[in-house]
């Protein structure tokens, strides 16, 4: 049998996120963006789009810190690497 090692709470965590890129995934402005990169691909005329593969963390004034707040969450900092509870919520 399989065990996980990842927290319970954790787990929830995660499914939640996981829900909710489901349910943004699912509107129909998706499937016209992705159109819209199909004929961008096809070099058709239409709207010019950006893909942004890079976000600056350090640029929006947090330290690079990007991680779900919740209290007893582990958290690990995308900007300086930092794994530990989050704490004040």
């Amino acid at each position: 049998m399989f065990t996980s090692s990842i927290p319970e709470k954790d787990r929830t965590v995660l499914r939640k996120l996981a829900e909710k890129k489901a349910q943004i995934a699912a509107l129909p402005i998706q499937k016209q963006r992705a159109e819209m990169w199909r004929q961008l691909n096809r070099l058709e005329k239409g709207k010019p789009m950006v893909w942004i593969y890079q976000i600056p963390w350090h640029e929006f004034g947090i330290d690079g810190c990007v991680y779900e707040k919740r209290k007893g969450f582990q958290k690990r900092c995308m900007g300086c690497g930092y794994a530990g509870d989050v704490v004040g919520l």
